[in-house]
């Protein structure tokens, strides 16, 4: 039975934030739209469509999306990998770890950047993928039907609240990537979170 360590995408291992930003301006441009990229970015890691949902833009989500996409889609070779992803994904292959991303990126907008994301990976599962999407837990077993009788002691590595939620929901352990305190927890949160700053500080945790 070996160790399983579950990648978050945007935010976690690559720096897409930047381009997610500059096609967000795009979009409300495109739209007319009073809705800033802070108030997007609290909903990143949640499928597009229920980010168009909790913004109240349902009724132009199609049309929104295609805009949006096309722009990340743009500014693909903008994105690289966080510092030291590559490092950790490397160091965890070769202490033969399962090593699986979980992302509600849709699976077209993944193949863009996949030539990013280290050969060793094990899978990658995509938002549309299946007919889950994060926080639910069904992801998780979804996922392990893949690896039969070959995991156990998951952990997920993400970035946002939602990441948080899905790793609670599943049952599973969880390591919060501020990234130097660019990403945030609520103040408020009762739950004790292990939490780093830098990605490489993650092999001392396992």
């Amino acid at each position: 039975m070996k160790k399983h360590i579950i990648f978050d995408l945007d935010g976690t291992l690559i720096n897409s934030l930047p381009i997610m930003e500059k096609a967000w301006k795009v979009v409300t441009n495109t739209f007319n739209l009073n809705i800033s990229f802070y108030e997007y970015k609290k909903y990143t890691g949640l499928p597009f469509d229920t980010i168009m949902n909790k913004l109240g833009l349902s009724s132009i989500g199609d049309e929104i999306k295609k805009v949006y996409f096309n722009e990340t889609k743009k500014r693909s070779k903008e994105i690289k990998l966080i510092k030291g992803a590559k490092e950790l994904i490397l160091f965890l292959n070769k202490k033969e770890y399962l090593i699986s991303i979980i992302t509600s990126k849709p699976r077209k907008s993944f193949q863009g950047i996949k030539h990013l994301v280290p050969k060793c990976i094990d899978l990658v599962l995509c938002g549309d993928d299946t007919n889950f999407n994060k926080p639910d837990k069904n992801l998780i077993n979804y996922l392990l039907s893949q690896y039969p009788n070959k995991t156990s002691n998951l952990t997920y590595i993400g970035d946002t609240i939602f990441d948080l939620q899905f790793s609670i929901n599943a049952n599973i352990n969880f390591i919060f990537f501020n990234d130097n305190e660019k990403n945030k927890l609520p103040k408020n949160l009762i739950n004790k979170v292990k939490t780093v700053d830098k990605l490489s500080k993650i092999q001392y945790i396992l």
